[in-house]
């Protein structure tokens, strides 16, 4: 299984939505150690919701590196923290 399918799977275990998935082949390492992916993911999530916290959690077993960038409301979606 991919980089890429990994990083779904822990999303859609802690039931999280995806609304964008963007990824990045890193051309500065592919000589000296392979294949090296970074994406860029928006998540349906309130940042303050447990599922997220879990998956980032998760992510940061599977990965090299975890940033979160930031987050934007979108006013028409009634956030609720789980």
């Amino acid at each position: 299984v991919g980089a890429l399918a990994r990083v779904v799977g822990v999303f859609a275990a802690q039931s999280l939505n995806l609304s964008t998935i963007e990824s990045f082949l890193d051309h500065r390492n592919v000589e000296s150690s392979g294949w090296n992916y970074s994406f860029l993911i928006q998540v349906e999530a309130h940042h303050a919701e447990s599922r997220l916290a879990a998956a980032l959690k998760e992510l940061e077993q599977l990965t090299n590196s975890v940033k979160v960038v930031g987050g934007f409301c979108d006013k028409s979606i009634k956030w609720t923290a789980k």
